[in-house]
């Protein structure tokens, strides 16, 4: 009875894990994937780094959906270590709940966001709008990919396959550094013209 009972356990465990969706959360595999910042700088070449930053994967099975639509599936921070400026690293083989297993089609995007503006990228976007000097957010293009699961490899989020991210993506805080210069050129030529008068 007990080899029987374990007999169950067992192939319930491995029935659940192939009908979880896995993928390759991390942007590790190439230097042209790698994000970057010009929160510290305002430098445009300045890479993700210092693990104050939250990388989120979102995404849906409907291939059509738009950007709006795609629920959060996987998030992770980027790490600290010198020499991982502009990388995370979520797991090589991260399994997504609910989504689908192995063979299924997946929309997904990439968001990033300041660690400390919230836990998902839309309290992000509403801290920026209240901070926008010191709070950055970014997204990739939309891509998709076919989720691995079982003795199928991981789902990539990267590469040069269609429907793959081919490069990384800035993460930025609104206005940008130029806007604020412009804006605040166009007050002082305000300010100039009405003395004039």
């Amino acid at each position: 009875m007990k080899k029987l009972l374990l007999l169950a356990i067992t192939l319930g465990t491995a029935a659940s894990m192939h009908a979880q969706g896995t993928v390759v959360f991390n942007n590790i595999a190439g230097g042209a994937f790698r994000l970057w910042t010009n929160n510290a700088s305002f430098s445009a070449s300045n890479l993700m780094s210092g693990a104050a930053y939250r990388i989120g994967l979102y995404g849906s099975t409907d291939l059509g959906a738009a950007e709006g639509s795609l629920s959060l599936l996987l998030m992770t921070t980027n790490p600290a270590a010198a020499g991982a400026a502009g990388l995370f690293n979520g797991g090589n083989s991260a399994p997504i709940a609910g989504v689908g297993g192995a063979g299924t089609s997946l929309r997904f995007q990439l968001r990033a966001w300041s660690l400390f503006a919230g836990d998902n990228y839309a309290a992000a976007v509403a801290a920026q709008a209240l901070d926008p000097l010191n709070v950055a957010t970014g997204v990739s293009a939309l891509g998709t990919t076919t989720l691995g699961g079982g003795t199928t490899l991981p789902g990539a989020l990267f590469g040069t396959s269609p429907g793959l991210l081919q490069t990384g993506f800035g993460i930025t805080p609104v206005p940008e550094p130029s806007s604020i210069a412009l804006g605040l050129l166009g007050l002082g030529a305000i300010a100039l013209f009405r003395r004039r008068k």
